[in-house]
C-alpha cells in the first residue's frame, strides 16, 4: 500500500473542530458520551404525546422498500458470503497486538473532532460519522486491515458495514472507545493526542454504493433517532401496548434467542445464511433490530437501510449497557 500522509493545517483543525458538537474526550462529559448522539428524540419532538414520540423518519412514506441498485444488491449478498469468523469484529487487545508487531493495517476514528483530539489509537485518522465517511470512501484503502472506532461500537459498526459494503476489509473495535479501549489494559501505551493527519489515495467505489453511503447519512441527519440509535424507552411503549408499530428483529444466535428475548422478536441468527432472509423480511412498517450490545445489529440495520428498508439499531442492545434493555430494567420472555 502507498499513501502519503500529511498534517492537517491549523485552519482544518479549526474547521473541524467548529463543526464538532461533541464534548472532549478527556472531559466528564464525553465519558458518557454514547453512540447514539442522544437516546432521545430530538428537541423538536420533545413535546409530542407519547404516540408522536414513536415516530420515525419516514413512516408514512416508506411502505414498500425502494428495489436497490443492482450493485448494491450484489455488495449485501458478498458481504454474507464472506463473512468472516469474527464478524467484523476485534477486541482492543487484538488491535494492540497488532500495533506492537507494526503490522500494515489503517485506523480510522469516527468520533466527532473534540472527541478525538482528547485521546484516540496513535496513528488513528479522524473521518467523523457523517458525510465526510462518503468523502473519504475513495481514499481509505482496499488492500489493508480497516480497524474502525467511535464511541461504545455502534457508531463503528455502521461505518464497518458501510466500509465492508463498499470492498474494504474491515472490522469494528468492540466497545468503541467509552467500553473497550480507554479500559483496555496498557491503553496507554497505544494512545495518543496527536493528530495523525489525513488519508489520500485511490479506490474507486462504484458509484450505486457511493450514492447509497450518501442517501444513508442524509437519512440519519434527518431521522428522528439520532444516528438510527433507537431507545429501548420507545421501544417499551411499543411493546407494552402490542400496537405492531415495529418488525422487531433479533439476530443473536438460536441459543441466546430462547435463553431471553424481548416480546414479539423474530429471530435471524447473524451468519452467512442471512442474507435471504433479510429480503423476506415484512415490507409494511419499520425494523427495529437487536442483538447482546447492539454492535451486530448495527451491522444489520445498516444492509438494511442500503436494501431500501427503514430500520433502526436498538440502542446499548438487549444488554450491552445502561442503555440497554435489560439496563433499563425491561423484561424479557423464554
Amino acid at each position: 500500500m502507498k499513501l502519503r500522509y500529511f498534517l492537517l493545517t491549523a485552519g482544518a483543525i479549526l474547521s473541524l473542530s467548529a463543526c464538532s458538537s461533541m464534548p472532549s474526550g478527556q472531559n466528564q462529559m464525553d465519558a458518557m458520551q454514547t453512540d447514539s448522539m442522544t437516546d432521545a428524540p430530538a428537541a423538536a419532538d420533545a413535546t409530542n404525546s407519547s404516540d408522536d414520540s414513536m415516530q420515525t423518519d419516514s413512516m408514512d412514506s416508506m411502505d414498500v422498500p425502494q428495489t436497490p441498485d443492482t450493485s448494491v444488491s450484489e455488495a449485501v449478498s458478498m458481504y454474507f458470503e464472506n463473512l468472516p469468523e469474527d464478524n467484523h469484529m476485534i477486541t482492543p487487545e487484538e488491535v494492540f497486538q497488532k500495533m506492537d508487531l507494526n503490522e500494515n493495517m489503517v485506523l480510522i476514528d469516527v468520533r466527532a473532532f473534540d472527541a478525538y483530539k482528547g485521546g484516540h489509537l496513535e496513528g488513528a485518522y479522524n473521518v467523523p460519522y457523517g458525510p465526510e465517511i462518503v468523502q473519504s470512501l475513495e481514499l481509505i484503502p482496499d488492500d489493508v486491515p480497516i480497524y474502525v472506532n467511535c464511541y461504545t461500537g455502534q457508531l463503528g459498526s455502521q461505518v464497518t458495514a458501510i466500509l465492508n459494503l463498499a470492498g474494504k476489509n474491515a472490522a469494528n473495535i468492540d466497545g468503541g472507545w467509552n467500553n473497550g479501549i480507554s479500559l483496555a489494559d496498557n491503553a496507554a501505551a497505544h494512545t495518543s493526542q496527536e493528530q495523525s493527519g489525513i488519508l489520500e489515495g485511490s479506490y474507486p467505489v462504484s458509484p450505486a454504493l457511493l450514492t447509497a453511503a450518501s442517501d444513508y447519512f442524509a437519512a440519519s441527519a434527518k431521522s428522528t433517532y439520532s444516528s438510527f440509535n433507537f431507545p429501548a424507552s420507545d421501544l417499551l411503549k411499543s411493546v407494552k401496548a402490542n400496537d405492531g408499530a415495529y418488525t422487531l428483529l433479533s439476530v443473536r444466535d438460536a441459543a441466546s434467542y430462547q435463553a431471553g428475548h424481548i416480546e414479539g422478536a423474530l429471530n435471524i441468527p447473524f451468519d452467512d445464511a442471512m442474507s435471504p432472509q433479510l429480503s423476506a423480511l415484512p415490507t409494511d412498517k419499520p425494523i427495529v433490530v437487536y442483538s447482546q450490545t447492539g454492535q451486530i445489529s448495527s451491522q444489520v440495520m445498516t444492509i438494511l437501510r442500503f436494501l431500501g428498508y427503514e430500520s433502526y439499531t436498538l440502542s446499548g442492545g438487549i444488554d450491552g449497557d445502561s442503555r440497554s434493555w435489560i439496563g433499563n430494567g425491561y423484561p424479557v420472555v423464554r
